[in-house]
């Protein structure tokens, strides 16, 4: 038998570590004299011992040290813990690089500009956020096509104009209201809960536009224009809210945010994009209207 020191030297785990496993119950004395709480190692523990070392080692948490008795379940430990490394490390690559990803997106070039807008008829229908299986690309133009079919069941003919907005139907729920621009006021006999009837106002719209590469959208985060256009907002003194802003799925597939000015604004002297890239040779195919500004990298 073997004092805790002695066991110590032999093993290199030092005295601290012994207790601590004997508490955790890793690695229990072979005995402990009753009156002075001396521990005392078995010889045949020395093999138990060098195992958890060199598994402690290799950064093997205690919590998957408890099997370890030999050689055989020693090597399943380690595997099992290496294959949990490899899978660690692959989901921190993901994040890494889904992380640079978020940020080209957030740099690159959105446009900005204020448009007058005449009044627009829609249809359209609410989707609770909780609805999970409608929170996919497949589900939201299940639903415009739904809107589609309504819309001529109630009279109406579609234009083609596709926009979602965001609201909250109490303090926790959020829904997504998808809707689908008509050519004129809808109106039903019966009231229709599934579906929403409504008229956008003549208005003065600020619009963001993504005029960068599709391909540098990220899923599942924020839209870019989204961002540019809060920021717009905040910039010229002016506040909104979730539903006022109208996020637009143009026929090309790109993507234009919408938020209706107060009648009372007056849009400030903007740059044009002649003149904010006045002086730079490469104008990389883009070409805008005077009265619109590009936000991001040039």
């Amino acid at each position: 038998m073997f004092t805790i020191g002695e066991f110590a030297q032999l093993t290199d785990i030092t005295v601290k570590a012994l207790h601590h496993y004997d508490e955790v119950g890793l690695l229990h004395p072979a005995e402990v004299d009753p009156a002075t709480r001396y521990r005392r190692y078995a010889a045949e523990q020395v093999r138990q011992a060098l195992l958890i070392r060199a598994l402690r080692d290799a950064d093997v948490p205690l919590n998957e040290l408890a099997d370890v008795i030999d050689e055989t379940s020693a090597v399943a430990a380690l595997e099992r813990h290496r294959a949990n490394q490899i899978a660690a490390r692959q989901a921190q690559d993901l994040a890494h690089q889904r992380a640079g990803e978020v940020i080209k997106s957030l740099a690159a070039r959105t446009r900005i500009e204020d448009r007058d807008v005449a009044a627009q008829p829609f249809i359209g229908a609410v989707i609770s956020l909780d609805e999970s299986v409608e929170d996919d690309h497949a589900g939201i133009e299940a639903r415009f096509g739904a809107l589609h079919a309504r819309a001529l069941q109630l009279g109406g003919q579609p234009t083609g104009e596709l926009w979602t907005t965001l609201r909250t139907s109490d303090r926790e729920t959020l829904e997504m209201v998808i809707c689908l621009a008509v050519d004129r006021p809808l109106e039903v006999a019966v009231a229709d809960p599934a579906h929403v009837l409504g008229e956008l106002p003549i208005r003065r719209e600020i619009v963001a536009s993504w005029i960068s590469d599709q391909a540098d959208l990220v899923d599942g985060v924020l839209h870019p224009v989204i961002v540019s256009i809060l920021e717009e907002l905040e910039a010229r003194g002016l506040t909104t809210k979730l539903d006022s802003i109208r996020q637009i799925n143009k026929p090309h597939g790109g993507i234009e945010v919408a938020v209706a000015l107060p009648a009372v604004d007056r849009p400030r002297p903007q740059t044009s994009l002649t003149e904010a890239r006045k002086g730079s040779a490469d104008h990389g195919g883009v070409r805008e209207d005077a009265g619109s500004r590009v936000l991001g990298n040039h």
